[in-house]
């Protein structure tokens, strides 16, 4: 006799079920459907990027430049003296905006922000003499920047900060993104290939940091705050940050104490300089040691 004995004058068969209690098995279970996952490819660079006009200050020429597409690309930190990390993509690189005829360039945000005196600057000192791009020459879709490319574009907008007697801490923030530039090649080739020489490069890249520190501690004597966007607090940290990075334990450990006992210090930064401040006592210590 079986659970469903009596059934059969009603047209039922019923000999397989043994177990009332048992889940039946899906479709998919009883022909072992084999799941294979798709293989997920990192995006490429240039969908984090957008072609936008931008019209030169200098020539009013009317050119497209690479942007990085708002919200597109996903931060993922910063490094200890601010340099920020996205990830699949160093937006540094397209920090800057080139003309391609005259060869005026700048960070950016500030590229059209130029004066009627600094353009008679750069005509003068810049444009004369540039023999970079043809006239006209554009980037397209398919456009993407190399670390040489873009530290080629920054060197030259540094160029024109000098030419067009910019801000100090404009000189110094740009000497500094160069810097960050090198330190993101560096990391890029010993990816690939972690026996590299790079030395040469830690030379720039040290070179240019120096530089930084050297404007930025001159700024905060000429300009008042914001300064690069930075309150004081911040940017107090950041050379600290760059004193330190640079050996100099003692400028260091005194711009962090200007941040430790700010009253208006945000936490994240206080936190950020009391760790430093460790790493510099214990610093000292092995010096005298």
């Amino acid at each position: 006799m079986g659970l469903f004995s009596g059934l059969e004058k009603f047209g039922f068969n019923i000999k397989d079920v043994e177990d009332i209690y048992e889940e039946p098995k899906s479709e998919k279970e009883e022909e072992k459907v084999e799941v294979v996952k798709a293989e997920v490819k990192p995006p490429e660079e240039k969908e984090f990027l957008v072609l936008k006009y931008v019209k030169c200050p200098v020539c009013d020429l009317k050119f497209r430049s690479q942007f990085i597409k708002t919200g597109r690309a996903r931060r993922i930190g910063a490094d200890r003296d601010l340099r920020p990390r996205f990830s699949h993509i160093d937006t540094l690189k397209y920090d800057v905006v080139s003309c391609p005829k005259c060869g005026y360039a700048s960070i950016s945000r500030g590229f059209e922000g130029l004066s009627l005196a600094q353009a008679k600057l750069v005509r003068d000192q810049i444009c004369v003499k540039f023999a970079g791009k043809d006239a006209g020459v554009e980037d397209t879709v398919d456009t993407t920047y190399s670390y040489e490319y873009a530290i080629e574009q920054h060197k030259l907008a540094l160029l024109c900060t000098v030419v067009k007697r910019a801000a100090v801490s404009e000189k110094a923030y740009t000497c500094l993104k160069i810097s960050w530039l090198y330190r993101g090649m560096i990391e890029d080739i010993l990816a690939k290939d972690p026996e590299a020489d790079v030395s040469k490069l830690k030379e720039e890249e040290m070179e240019y940091y120096t530089e930084a520190y050297e404007g930025l501690q001159l700024a905060i004597t000429k300009e008042t705050y914001p300064i690069c966007g930075m309150d004081q607090e911040t940017l107090d940290y950041l050379i600290a940050t760059v004193a330190f990075n640079l050996g100099k334990l003692e400028q260091a450990s005194r711009f962090l104490s200007a941040v430790i006992l700010s009253k208006t210090a945000k936490r994240a930064t206080k936190d950020k300089a009391l760790e430093l401040k460790e790493e510099i006592i214990a610093a000292i210590k092995n010096n005298k040691a």
